[in-house]
């Protein structure tokens, strides 16, 4: 039998108790702001360098989102991992386990840091040459990728930090970290750009200090904690179980987000060979675009721990209600933003200092956004629901199926009956209702819960303990 958790003083959600609609909430929304100030970044550095750098900064730092997120991928997965790892312990009041998984953890972190460092740097402008990057944006778009590569060590080690706080229900505390930072790095881009005159690598090296402040703040926090998932850094070491589980986990999410970064970089690809404009107008919108993507994934990130907390303390009924309602809301919210963004595009586009001519191409993109994400948002939840419950495997198969197979094979058909860039930029709403439909059929006949969910347990009305068998 496990210890007790010791949660006095520590502003942590317990999902297994309470309201679904409540503790989802409460645990989503500081999830939602903390993705918003993620997406901040980018969009910052891409807001200056649009007004204060070269005519070219903003589409050459736009071209390399795609690719960035095909090389990062696989060790994000990781960190996801290691949060239903910690997640599945800490609602089965494990504490030895969560010692071990958040050491483990860490350990992972800092081996992601180093390899996506060495990576990054040596390959990128193999890469982008190798995508058609137009020759005119390819010195700045690769200055840009080889600087935030330097930063790696820092922001995967902070994924870990923020991944372990999240997955014991303390969502608040990683974006206060990220909200600080957050300024940092606005301070600092206005300096190294605006005033310095440093150009795209001015905004690289303002992403790479303010995420190093996120770090230090989430290490602060772990290091100093009085709980059982306390980090005590002379003794962070690869524990074998917990490596085991957590790239159990985390290799399948980490391989779906490769998947779907690879498609992405092939789209990338077409659409840079509609010329510089094509291109810069995709990169604003794609970043209005990031917004939306991150207020559902949100949601999703909200139910991986979720599920695993309600699975580690085996509180089956809690876990399919929890989806219900999750889809319900992030089908929602998209749907608002929705609307929003599809009366208000040519003044988002223009916050970007977005050229004219580019201007129809961001204003498509957003429009097809604007009508297909809700239906996004289902897959999504789903995604995070089934990682919860330790099941990476289908979520990452059904990406290549759809987000990859499904995507490519559609730009490469439709290019050659109506040679558009909008049959390009249609491959998205099309991949995103073919993985929503498949995760739904999962989710009502597929063997994803564990076996015991099938025997009812007893229900109680606030359980005091939560223990391991």
């Amino acid at each position: 039998m496990a210890a007790k958790i010791n949660i006095k003083g520590v502003s942590n959600i317990n999902t297994t108790t309470g309201v679904i609609w409540k503790q989802l909430l409460l645990f989503a929304l500081p999830l939602l702001f903390s993705n918003f100030l993620q997406q901040l970044y980018s969009t910052v550095d891409l807001l200056i360098v649009g007004n204060y750098a070269s005519d070219s900064a903003l589409a050459a730092v736009g071209s390399t989102g795609a690719l960035t997120g095909l090389i990062v991928g696989l060790f994000i997965g990781i960190s996801v991992g290691a949060s239903v790892a910690v997640s599945q312990a800490y609602g089965a009041g494990d504490d030895q386990a969560l010692y071990r998984h958040v050491h483990s953890a860490m350990f992972l972190g800092l081996v992601s840091g180093i390899s996506l460092t060495l990576i990054g740097i040596f390959i990128s402008r193999p890469l982008l040459m190798l995508m058609d990057t137009p020759a005119e944006l390819l010195p700045e778009a690769v200055t840009y990728m080889q600087i935030v590569f330097v930063g790696m060590i820092p922001i995967s080690l902070y994924n870990m930090t923020a991944g372990v706080l999240r997955a014991v229900g303390d969502s608040r505390r990683p974006l206060i970290f990220l909200m600080i930072s957050a300024v940092i790095n606005l301070a600092l881009d206005m300096l190294f750009v605006a005033v310095l005159s440093w150009g795209v690598a001015g905004a690289a090296w303002a992403t790479v200090i303010s995420q190093t402040v996120s770090l230090g703040l989430g290490l602060a926090t772990l290091t100093r904690s009085e709980t059982p998932y306390r980090l005590f850094v002379r003794e962070i070491k690869a524990h074998k179980k917990s490596v085991q589980i957590i790239l159990k986990i985390g290799l399948p999410a980490g391989l779906q987000s490769v998947v779907i970064s690879f498609a992405n970089t092939i789209v990338q690809s077409q659409i840079n060979g509609y010329g510089a404009f094509a291109v810069e107008g995709y990169a604003a919108a794609n970043r209005i675009d990031g917004f939306y993507y991150m207020c559902i994934n949100s949601f999703s990130l909200a139910m991986t721990t979720f599920v695993g907390q309600n699975i580690g303390a085996k509180r089956y009924d809690r876990v399919s209600q929890s989806i219900k309602v999750a889809i319900g809301v992030a089908s929602g919210i998209a749907m608002v933003l929705g609307v929003i963004v599809l009366f208000n595009k040519r003044s988002l586009l223009g916050i970007f200092g977005t050229h004219p001519d580019s201007l129809p191409y961001g204003e498509l993109m957003l429009t097809i956004a604007a009508f297909g994400y809700w239906v996004f948002a289902i897959g999504d939840v789903l995604s995070g629901a089934f990682r919860g419950a330790g099941n990476a495997t289908f979520p990452m198969v059904s990406s290549l199926i759809n987000m990859c197979v499904v995507r490519l094979v559609w730009v490469f058909a439709a290019q050659q009956v109506y040679p558009n860039i909008l049959s390009v930029f249609l491959a998205y709403p099309v991949s995103w209702l073919c993985q929503s439909a498949l995760m739904l059929v999962y989710y009502f006949k597929g063997k994803w819960l564990p076996k015991a969910a099938a025997v009812p347990e007893p229900q109680e009305a606030e359980p005091a303990l939560l223990q391991a068998d």
